[in-house]
């Protein structure tokens, strides 16, 4: 019996190629039996034949049953389905006719689809999944040379210009419209197949097919989101539908944490703009699981296990990766080639670091360090003080959360505790151990990563070393390790890295920009790691790193869209604080307090550069007058640019050194109240810039003569500063890590409440400092607890807590017990001090205490009437949602920056759907 066809052309906003479709099924050779137009536009469209109109909204399963509504359903019934973006070959209806003509089994037949931009190119023949699931295109970027030209199974086809049979399509329930639209096509398809008839694909029915939907040119109203979101709710839908019911069941229990998974996947795959679709989809999944279930109604009995010769086996997935990645070198060399990139490869190649001798200034430079060469656990004095040697602490101090400081506050700790655990997580087992490291090292990482921003600027091995030499042999960088201040230590190592990986994330430079979007991610990821380390170690320097942020990000404009995502880790774990400060304290300028001990008194900004002595004053002047000598060459703008930068950063160091805060840890013991910035993270800002602009003007200079002259004098510069860093004497010594006498550390290892008082004379006055007692260490020191110490000072607590002391430094025997109780005061200390003796002699006379010796902290006496039996620790939650979202965002970042480079070997098919980074561990 003869086959009747109905064509079923389906219309949404695209009227232009709508009409094509419509000639091209009126062209056919072998005309179908009826033509039925369906309109789902917004704006109808004018068609020469009658047209049914539907709402936008409308799904292919209601929109067919429109179309069919008054027609009757038997196997010699066929509909032919046309999408308004696909254009029939003329004999393509004839074609896949003869393709039903083979055997009576067959219920579906799907067309090849060719490419609109190349009709030689096959987009799509035939679909299928992988083992887990993931929908494959297998045929897909060849060349249509009729090397496809037998009819044969495939486990499911597209739903443009597909041919179905009209009884089977009602047996198993038509297009399911509870389905995404990616996966109404495969799951039609799946149906048929397990109801027990085949789906083919016919190669000799040619179509034209624009793709709309995958290229995202549809609305987002038609796929209900995105492609990318499209496709992997296409994927859950199928896993929740033909999957055996158990493991259906298991795979939404999962859910959540396969999305979680997959997330962490994709940033290492360095594919940020998959987060949020995979985030929609997962939440789409877990919260729609009864309809899926719904829709395994008409499934069919045959089990999903008779399509597995169908799917994709591994080495055609592996395939499909290695083409698609192919793709994208070839896509990434183009596009290198219309930037001119290829010209950079008659310039002169620059060598390698290990090429350049750079380990062997490496070893030198860690020579003269040679006083700090690690032989304890911990440091202290100067600015350093020892941290918590327990990781767990470290990280319970990190991030929004309660801060067991003064009486305990729930409140923002300083972002700089972010980097206090990064290093203590180095070496979790004892986190002091990595700072002590640090400071040795210091002055060989300076070099590396100066080494590797100035080699934006020169090719010359020679030039580069003698650069990175002298930016780490910088006096401000010398009395910063001496005085173990950390945070100045760490922004001098990390704001070259910052440079470089800004300028290669923006293509700025000699280097030009990343090859690869990927690479351009990886980038962006460790710009944004290290912004957020140089704003927690010094706020004013983050702001001027903005500044050039901003400056790139205009300057190379078209790259916005990347660096605009460079600053979000330092807002995370900046802007609780900046609320606190702003919003609670009401003190905006505190937001430009230094985590660190600052010096006592105003300092103007060429004290804070150096300890300026006669050849370090000379060494100096060398490279300022070569940095200003590079105003004089040709390539002038770049050196007018980074000198600016260098004005601006001059004017920033002076009035911050102009600024006093509150008394930081270190300077209350000290007997300060308050103090300035040290100006050290500032002053390697300004000697990058005079450094690099020296190098600048070197690698501009063409005659031998007096480019070995200046190279000469500037050596000599170099080794001047080396041999002051070689002599100095650190301010630090060697430590065990603990910072209160052995029995409080023992009580406080058994778990307690109780809290030490410690007392001191300063001058005519009397200092006294509650802490756990544990202590108090490096991540102790709280910005926001300094700021907001006015306010402490009223609270009834600390009035009542201020009189109890004063009762006791008074030997006036008038102290309330009670006071010291409800505080939880275990042990009262009072430094070893000569002016301390009088207060020793009070404390003795008081009848509250009982001593407890001698220590080598000082004297110790322990309060009557407290015990760490009776105060038990109380486990304080160290996280809140604040905390976990910066957390989240700071490991995002890590994630981002992790670079990775897949192997690229040549494929003979790619895939359109597995993207070109799927990993074969992708579920």
């Amino acid at each position: 019996m003869a086959k009747q066809v109905t064509a079923i052309l389906v219309v949404h906003d695209e009227s232009v190629l709508a009409l094509r479709a419509l000639a091209a099924i009126q062209s056919q050779t072998v005309s179908p039996d009826r033509l039925v137009v369906i309109d789902t536009s917004k704006i109808p469209t004018d068609f020469p034949v009658p047209t049914l109109s539907l709402s936008a909204s409308a799904k292919l399963g209601q929109i067919v049953a429109t179309a069919v509504s008054d027609l009757e359903k038997a196997a010699e019934h066929w509909y032919w389905l046309v999408h308004d973006d696909s254009e029939p070959r003329p004999d393509a209806l004839a074609e896949l006719l003869a393709a039903v003509a083979t055997s009576e089994k067959i219920a579906q037949v799907g067309s090849m689809q060719l490419s609109a931009k190349n009709p030689r190119v096959i987009s799509q023949l035939g679909l299928t999944l992988s083992p887990f699931g993931e929908l494959i295109s297998p045929i897909s970027g060849q060349l249509d040379q009729s090397q496809h030209d037998q009819v044969s199974d495939s486990l499911a086809v597209s739903t443009s210009t597909m041919l179905v049979r009209s009884d089977i399509y009602e047996l198993v329930g038509g297009f399911d419209d509870r389905a995404p639209a990616m996966a109404a096509d495969i799951d039609l398809s799946m149906r048929i197949r397990r109801h027990g008839f085949r789906v083919v694909v016919a190669p000799r029915a040619k179509v034209v097919h624009a793709a709309l939907s995958l290229a995202g040119k549809r609305s987002n109203g038609w796929l209900q989101g995105s492609p990318k979101t499209a496709m992997r709710k296409a994927v859950m839908h199928l896993h929740l539908v033909h999957d055996s019911l158990p493991l259906a069941l298991l795979y939404w229990l999962v859910l959540p944490l396969l999305t979680a998974y997959r997330v962490l996947w994709r940033l290492t795959q360095k594919r940020p703009g998959q987060i949020w679709p995979e985030l929609r989809a997962g939440f789409w999944g877990t919260f729609t699981l009864p309809k899926r279930l719904a829709s395994r109604a008409q499934t069919g009995s045959s089990s999903v296990r008779v399509l597995q010769p169908l799917r994709a086996s591994w080495s055609v997935v592996s395939a499909h990766k290695r083409a698609d990645l192919e793709a994208e070198e070839s896509a990434n060399s183009l596009a290198a080639f219309e930037r001119g990139d290829h010209e950079a490869l008659t310039e002169e190649r620059a060598k390698k670091f290990s090429q350049s001798a750079g380990w062997l200034f490496v070893f030198l430079l860690l020579i003269t360090t040679w006083r700090l060469f690690p032989m304890s656990v911990a440091l202290q004095g100067g600015s350093a003080l020892p941290v918590s040697q327990n990781w767990f602490e470290l990280f319970a101090r990190a991030g929004a959360s309660w801060q067991p400081i003064g009486q305990g506050f729930f409140g923002p700790s300083d972002p700089f505790n972010w980097v206090l655990l990064t290093l203590g997580s180095l070496t979790f087992w004892s986190p002091n151990l990595s700072l002590v490291l640090l400071l040795w090292i210091a002055p060989a990482l300076a070099f590396i990563t100066a080494w590797k921003a100035l080699s934006l600027l020169s090719a010359k091995a020679w030039q580069r070393n003698l650069g990175a030499l002298t930016y780490s042999l910088l006096p401000a960088f010398g009395l910063a390790i001496n005085s173990g201040e950390y945070p100045a230590v760490i922004a001098t190592i990390t704001l070259p890295w910052l440079v470089y990986s800004i300028a290669r994330a923006a293509g700025i430079g000699r280097r030009g920009t990343a090859r690869s979007d990927a690479r351009t991610w990886s980038w962006i990821g460790l710009s944004g790691v290290l912004l957020a380390i140089i704003g927690a170690s010094s706020p004013t320097l983050g702001i001027l790193a903005l500044v050039g942020l901003a400056l790139a990000a205009f300057t190379k404009i078209r790259r916005f869209g990347y660096l605009f995502w460079i600053p979000l880790p330092l807002a995370a774990i900046y802007l609780p604080l900046a609320v606190y400060q702003i919003f609670v304290v009401g003190n905006p300028l505190a937001l430009l307090a230094e985590p660190t001990l600052g010096i006592a008194k105003s300092a103007t900004a060429l004290a804070a550069i150096a300890d300026f002595s006669l050849w370090t004053s000379w060494s100096l002047a060398i490279i300022t007058v070569m940095a200003a000598a590079s105003l004089l060459i040709r390539r002038w703008v770049v050196s007018l640019v980074v000198a600016s930068f260098g004005i601006l950063t001059f004017a920033v160091l002076e009035f911050s050194n102009s600024i006093s805060f509150p008394a930081d840890l270190l300077s209350v013991r000290a007997g300060l109240d308050r103090v300035n910035s040290s100006g050290h993270s500032l002053a390697a800002l300004l000697g990058l810039t005079a450094v690099a602009l020296a190098v600048h003007f070197l690698a501009s200079l063409n005659r031998k003569l007096v480019l070995g002259s200046l190279a000469a004098l500037m050596s000599l510069a170099t080794l001047s500063l080396a041999w002051a860093g070689l002599t100095s004497t650190p301010k630090v010594s060697a430590s065990d890590g603990s910072v209160v006498p052995l029995l409080l550390q023992k009580q406080s290892e058994l778990g307690t409440d109780l809290q030490l008082l410690t007392i001191r004379k300063a001058g005519d006055r009397y200092q006294a400092e509650l802490s756990e007692i544990s202590g108090s260490n490096l991540e102790d020191s709280n910005l926001a607890y300094r700021f907001s110490s006015k306010q402490t000072e009223v609270s009834n607590a600390y009035v009542e807590l201020s009189g109890a002391v004063g009762d006791l430094v008074s030997g006036n025997g008038a102290a309330n017990a009670e006071v010291l109780k409800a505080n939880l005061i275990g042990y009262i200390l009072v430094p070893n001090s000569p002016q301390n003796a009088e207060l020793v002699s009070a404390l003795e006379s008081s009848t509250l205490l009982e001593g407890a010796g001698l220590t080598p902290y000082g004297d110790l006496w322990r309060v009557l009437g407290t015990s760490a039996e009776e105060n038990p620790a109380t486990n304080q939650n160290p996280w809140s949602i604040t905390k976990a979202i910066q957390l989240l965002a700071l490991l995002g970042f890590i994630l981002l920056a992790v670079p990775s480079r897949a192997k690229v070997r040549r494929a003979k098919d790619t895939a359109i759907f597995i993207d070109q980074s799927e990993s074969e561990l992708d579920v």
